[in-house]
């Protein structure tokens, strides 16, 4: 089986900075990682790959100034278990999921591939918008929030999750694309010896340019402004003993339900 998992390099946020435009972070100081649904992704791709063979491709696509984060990344991948990376940079321009959608499905048509698979949403944006537009560009069956796999010849069984705790089950004809919900499976944390080993093995770089002149006349989502909320406020505290504590938290109830 031959499968290719999306990755996604997505910062830790809890420190992050405004860039000067208004509608960017500053990424000179942030640290980025594999998004964490994602990883399950892969790790499902990896076992279906031990399970019943084929090959592992990770393919993301990302800022060349995050390339060392982005390097970091595939190698890791790599160590667990990947066996092809690929890395379409691009730079000095804001890429939305329509966007990258159409990059990513003119360089998929390229490629042989049984099964597509990539997080359910990221952490850094949450639109929960690339596998759906990735399929309809590539004119492909997928389905989302897959919390099971069992592929049974050109048909994989799947189920996914819904309301209230409901389940699907449904059969879908591969080649087809699958977002993968946190939880399907744990995901693997490599020795840092595979890690090491892994950075001896070569990262295929594409330029965007490479795979269409203008990559911003896809994007549909211009981004007006980013900003961090203001603070609406600190905590009350009220300290002391509970007989003290009750006639204060009393009289506070009364200033504001109603009467």
């Amino acid at each position: 089986m031959e499968i290719i998992v999306l990755i996604k390099a997505t910062p830790v946020l809890e420190e992050a900075k405004i860039s000067e435009d208004g509608k960017s972070l500053d990424t000179s100081e942030l640290k980025f990682f594999i998004n964490e649904t994602d990883t399950y992704a892969l790790e499902e791709a990896i076992l279906k790959k031990e399970k019943y063979g084929g090959k592992v491709t990770v393919v993301t696509i990302a800022d060349s100034s995050i390339e060392n984060d982005v390097n970091e990344m595939i190698w890791e991948s790599y160590a667990k278990g990947a066996d092809d990376g690929i890395f379409i940079e691009y730079s000095n321009v804001y890429l939305d999921p329509y966007a990258k959608a159409k990059i990513l499905s003119d360089f998929l048509k390229k490629l042989k591939f049984d099964l597509i698979l990539l997080g359910a949403q990221s952490t850094d944006t949450s639109y929960s918008l690339l596998g759906q537009l990735l399929a309809k560009s590539l004119d492909l069956p997928y389905t989302t929030l897959v919390s099971s796999i069992e592929p049974s010849g050109n048909v994989l069984r799947v189920v996914r999750e819904l309301e209230e705790g409901l389940q699907e089950v449904l059969e879908i004809p591969t080649p087809s694309i699958l977002t993968i919900q946190s939880g399907i499976n744990t995901p693997r944390y490599p020795p840092f010896v595979k890690i090491r080993n892994a950075k001896t093995r070569p990262i295929k770089k594409v330029p965007v340019e490479s795979i269409v002149n203008d990559p911003g006349q896809y994007v549909k989502l211009k981004r007006v402004r980013l900003y961090i909320p203001p603070s609406k406020g600190a905590a009350n505290i009220i300290k002391g003993e509970p007989e003290e504590i009750a006639p204060k938290v009393a009289e506070i109830i009364k200033s504001v339900v109603p009467r």
